[in-house]
């Protein structure tokens, strides 16, 4: 399951599992580069 969750700097959304690695769940920015 997921640990920790975290923002980090590139706009992903990082989890922090016990062995240290850390795994990529999604990407936020996807309706942030939208111009109408």
């Amino acid at each position: 399951m997921l640990d920790n969750i975290e923002v980090s700097k590139e706009g992903l959304y990082v989890s922090t599992i016990p062995g240290g690695e850390r795994l990529v769940v999604v990407d936020v920015k996807v309706v942030e580069d939208r111009v109408d």
